[in-house]
């Protein structure tokens, strides 16, 4: 059978928190197709997270967490239930609980009390320079905020060499208003005109409060044949395309557009892509972006029927849905451009066939996939692409990224490439 418990049980009126929810397989063989719908009291307000949780398969003795950001508004003891959850135990049998509930108390609201936020901005004083030579990199902290920053610190990093006394340096204290100068000799490996530099910054005020950022600045490394103000090539466009209608589950599409920009600000062929973003799209959204853009990379994120209709919003953020011969035909309209497309949408195998008809390489998903697997595949893929590998090694590295992490592991094969050119 499967366990569920939601720590923690006792949480403060009007306090944000986070609700820890975990499931164990209390069986002696796995259990597949699990399906939790959490249903909280309209006292509880979710601020972030999915209150649906889907595990394709977890194994006798394994546990899995989600956590949901929730915020208890009203004190009182409160119940969450379920309606929705059920599994397939080891005989393969579905199991439906209709009775699951769990209690929350929530306690009176407490009297908040105002501390001084510790505040800084960070910047580099040299934003270009020579790739291979060790050069002298310079930065500034300002403290913007009203208490006194003590213990501050500074580390750099990104892809360079960084002398041994300038990874990490201590500032000491910092008034308000004052600004500190922190200095590192580095030496670039690698060219371009968005080398990322990674600052990360550590303080504390003297109430006791902590803070820690990581802010990331784009240097120019040039070349040893580069001419100063010469013009950057043509590059990759990739247009990411989402929706999530308000009646349908929430998906975490905007942690999937974070981790796709990071990959490819990170990775060793950063310059050569452009990152464009439309998000809930509707169909005449769909059509002007790819006029707009011009892409060569198209990547849907969002929910899909079985038979492979993708749904997108309505002029008022309802769900729409959109045929697959429909779909199909504007990628032929676009097909002189459009390299691949990818579809990190539940069932859309029916949609991938009838576009690989007209695109390269198109990547759809044979099953239902979790938000979990859905990111770690674009991590994968777009990893592999800023590293400058080709869309089918791209798409086995994404694959491997799935099944590297226990909570998705079965779900690796869920992606599935097509196209002309596989």
């Amino acid at each position: 059978m499967i366990e569920v418990a939601v720590a923690p049980d006792r949480v403060a009126a009007g306090e944000p928190v986070e609700l820890t929810v975990r499931l164990t397989n209390a069986d002696s063989g796995p259990c597949t197709h699990v399906v939790l719908k959490l249903e909280l009291p309209r006292q509880v307000a979710l601020l972030s997270g999915t209150s649906r949780i889907e595990v394709a398969r977890l194994g006798a003795g394994e546990s899995v967490e989600r956590v949901l950001r929730v915020r208890p508004d009203e004190e009182g003891r409160w119940v969450v239930r379920s309606g929705n959850f059920s599994y397939r135990d080891r005989w393969g049998d579905s199991r439906r609980v209709v009775d699951f509930r769990t209690g929350i108390e929530v306690t009176p609201r407490q009297a908040a009390r105002v501390v001084p936020e510790p505040e800084f901005t960070v910047t580099l004083v040299d934003r270009v320079l020579p790739d291979g030579r060790w050069s002298l990199l310079r930065g500034r902290v300002a403290n913007t905020g009203v208490p006194v920053l003590v213990g501050l610190a500074v580390g750099i990093s990104g892809p360079f060499d960084v002398d041994a006394g300038g990874a990490r340096q201590l500032l000491g204290s910092l008034a308000p208003g004052d600004t500190a100068e922190f200095t590192a000799h580095v030496r670039p490996t690698g060219s371009g005109t968005h080398v990322p530099v990674r600052i990360d910054v550590d303080c504390r005020t003297d109430a006791g409060l902590t803070r820690s950022a990581r802010h990331t600045v784009d240097l120019h490394v040039r070349s040893a044949d580069e001419r100063p103000g010469r013009a950057p090539t043509d590059r990759t466009r990739i247009l990411y395309l989402s929706a999530n209608p308000s009646d349908t589950h929430r998906l975490r599409l905007a942690a999937e557009s974070r981790a796709i920009q990071e990959q490819l600000r990170f990775g060793v062929d950063r310059d050569h892509y452009a990152f464009h973003e439309r998000s809930a799209v509707r169909t005449r959204d769909i059509t002007q972006a790819l006029l707009d853009v011009r892409p060569r990379i198209v990547h849907f994120s969002g929910h899909a029927e079985p038979d492979g209709r993708l749904y997108v919003e309505n002029e008022v953020g309802a769900s729409r849905l959109v045929s697959v011969d429909g779909l199909a035909s504007l990628f032929e309209q676009v097909s002189d451009t459009v390299e691949c497309v990818i579809v990190n949408a539940c069932d859309t195998v029916a949609l991938a066939e009838a576009v690989a008809r007209h695109v390269d390489h198109v990547i759809g998903m044979r099953q239902p996939i979790g938000d979990d697997a859905a990111i770690a595949f674009s991590v994968g893929f777009y990893q592999a692409l800023a590293a400058g590998e080709p869309v089918p090694k791209a798409f086995g590295m994404a694959c491997v990224q799935i099944r590297l992490d226990d909570g998705t592991h079965a779900e690796h094969g869920t992606p599935l490439l097509l196209g002309t050119s596989v």
